[in-house]
């Protein structure tokens, strides 16, 4: 997760773009950007809890670098570095430490003026509290040690001056170091984008992945291990987005999203679920002002499990709602004033499966 979005208060420090002699001699195109981050916050439910959640301060540093440049005309280079820990002003030592790094290296290059095509190798790495309940029985939230990587193909074909085609693939492998769960991964995708005009662009996208697990097992349609069996993952769904600037000058933006995808456990079904989601997003900026709202609302239904006691019992289903506000406002040239807010809530038919969770905060960012 990389604690992307956190309520926080926040002091950054953004050394800019600069160039340096080594690379001017090669591109004069090469440009660094550098920040480091300082942040506290607060959570009402550090570990998603529908019962007894438990709540605390933390604070939070981190750093970034992000490179960007020409090896040669047509041919493009980015490189992108992230880390940071957590740490939870609480007594169990379970949930107090939490951190994460990333890295993200990307090669394109575009032989024609319509056509590029792009390398992708990530790795990760993520120690924080994880819900891992999709491939259980029951519900799992615990502190979870885990790194992985990545390697991926892209490319991107402008059809027409309105219309563009994007087609990728990648490789994925994830490897638990404190519990089962490694597994390997292959996602596929397809991606069309229509200018319809210069303030409405539209889009549809196409995603398959398919998930192998190493050692977790397939299970019974009444939620037992099926032992010397393993528990392999085939999804798939679409979604359609609309993406509306509201003013002549980009300052206002609204984008919608909506989709629905699928889950099959290529065993009995117990993992089998439909989901369908609907998404908003609207972006202001005015003056000294900057202002992102989004919210997000999935219903999933599950083909196999059941809700509830009886002879009879109704399926399982659950509605998720995750909404979002940041506000930032300029007081000088380097210095703003941040306000952030968080929600995420889970309810359905299994009372394990409820919960509330918030995250807010105010604060500083300094930029030079």
């Amino acid at each position: 997760m990389l604690f992307i979005g956190a309520a926080c208060l926040t002091l950054a420090v953004a050394r800019g773009e600069r160039e340096t002699a080594s690379m001017v001699e090669t591109s004069p195109a090469w440009q660094v950007t550098e920040t480091a981050q300082f942040t506290a916050g607060y959570s009402d439910n550090l570990m998603l809890s529908p019962f007894a959640p438990l709540a605390g301060a933390f604070g939070e540093a981190g750093a970034e670098a992000l490179l960007l440049g020409s090896i040669r005309p047509g041919w493009e280079l980015s490189a992108f570095v992230q880390g940071n820990h957590r740490h939870y002003q609480h007594p169990d030592p379970e949930v107090r430490d939490e951190s994460g790094w990333f890295s993200r290296l990307e090669s394109r290059w575009q032989p024609q003026q319509r056509l590029s095509l792009s390398l992708v190798l990530a790795a990760f790495g993520e120690n924080s509290i994880s819900d891992l309940s999709e491939t259980e029985a029951s519900r799992l939230v615990i502190p979870a040690r885990l790194r992985g990587g990545s390697a991926g193909l892209s490319t991107r074909l402008d059809l027409s001056a309105r219309v563009a085609l994007r087609l990728s693939a990648r490789r994925m492998r994830t490897d638990y170091l404190n519990l089962s769960g490694d597994h390997d991964g292959l996602e596929q995708r397809a991606q069309v984008e229509w200018l319809v005009s210069p303030r409405l662009t539209a889009g549809v996208e196409w995603k398959e992945l398919r998930r192998d697990y190493a050692d977790r097992p397939q299970y019974t349609a009444g939620g037992r291990p099926l032992n010397g069996t393993r528990l392999s993952f085939w999804r798939a769904g679409g979604e359609a987005s609309l993406t509306l600037q509201l003013d002549t000058d980009g300052r206002q933006r609204l984008t919608l999203t909506a989709g629905e995808s699928m889950n099959r456990d290529r065993s009995s079904g117990y993992f089998n679920v439909n989901q369908r989601h609907a998404g908003l997003r609207f972006h202001w900026s005015a003056g000294r002002w900057d202002v992102t709202c989004e919210g997000l609302l999935r219903q999933e239904n599950y083909s196999v499990q059941t809700g509830g006691t009886g002879i009879a019992p109704p399926l399982r289903h659950s509605r998720q709602l995750q909404a979002g506000l940041h506000a930032e406002r300029m007081l000088t040239r380097h210095w703003s004033v941040i306000a952030t807010v968080d929600h995420d809530h889970d309810r359905g038919n299994l009372a394990e499966f409820t919960y509330a969770a918030n995250t807010a905060g105010i604060g500083l960012k300094c930029t030079f």
